[in-house]
């Protein structure tokens, strides 16, 4: 009925040092490691598997969301860029202190639901925990803390996944799906 889908962004980020993706090489930067050249592969096929997903979802009306961080490389992939289905007018783009989270992690949600080009950015007046090294609370780093949603915001991207789902619904032909059984028996 729904698709809501949160693509691994480790080798599409920004903060991955050394660069292994740029603007100029979003499927992967030459020269890189052999390692890193794997991980970027898988993220490649990934990518485009998701892709492949949203475009029938798009194709067939089928509510759908794709999350990433909005500076992400996954967003300048060609065929994200030429298809228009990650882009501003086609995402929720929301900063997620704007959900309590003690963080800012700016995030683009391409989706065909109502939330489809709303911002919902900081208003500043606070400060940000930096996503950088490890919390001694959790036991491993900030960005992996920052990994769960917050759940304001879970309710936000479920809801509207709802709201697609029962447009469609409404739009079934309830009486031109049904059929009955006595028709089948009457030649008995």
């Amino acid at each position: 009925a729904a698709v809501g889908a949160a693509p691994d962004c480790s080798s599409f980020s920004r903060a991955v040092t050394p660069a292994v993706r740029d603007a100029a090489n979003p499927f992967g930067r030459p020269g890189i490691s052999a390692n890193m050249q794997e991980k970027v592969a898988r993220g490649n096929q990934h990518a485009l598997f998701i892709f492949s997903v949203v475009q029938f979802c798009d194709r067939k009306g089928i509510p759908y969301w794709v999350e990433n961080p909005d500076g992400s490389f996954l967003w300048l992939l060609p065929y994200w860029v030429e298809s228009s289905l990650g882009s501003c007018s086609s995402s929720y783009r929301f900063d997620q202190c704007r959900f309590h989270a003690p963080w800012r992690k700016r995030t683009r949600v391409a989706t065909n639901t109502d939330l489809a080009g709303i911002r919902e950015l900081c208003q500043g007046g606070h400060q940000h925990q930096i996503l950088r090294g490890r919390s001694s609370a959790h036991a491993c780093s900030w960005t992996r803390v920052a990994q769960t949603y917050p759940r304001s915001l879970c309710r936000r991207l479920g809801d509207a996944l709802m709201r697609g789902v029962r447009r469609q619904v409404q739009k079934l032909d309830i009486a031109g799906c049904a059929w009955t059984r006595s028709e089948e028996h009457t030649s008995e």
